[in-house]
């Protein structure tokens, strides 16, 4: 078990740092991210780390569509559950 969250969290410091970059590039406003099953905790994750690191109006950039995700992404983002 601490094996998979710690490696749930590598993947969510991976994708803040992949959105910081897609932002830093000048390219993209926004951004979009389909998560599915771990994936919507590992998107949760990764939000954490940016409102973390650039506070909470960085969420407003990121849509999520959480399809099946073995949480409920909170509603502060700009989410869709199906």
């Amino acid at each position: 078990y601490d094996d998979i969250q710690a490696a749930k969290e590598d993947r969510a410091q991976n994708l803040a740092k992949a959105i910081e970059a897609s932002f830093d590039s000048g390219l993209y406003g926004s951004v979009a991210l389909f998560a599915h099953s771990q994936g919507a905790d590992i998107v949760d994750r990764a939000c954490f780390h940016l409102a973390t690191s650039h506070g909470p109006e960085i969420l407003r950039k990121i849509r999520i569509i959480s399809l099946g995700g073995m949480i409920s992404v909170p509603n502060i983002y700009r989410v869709t559950h199906n």
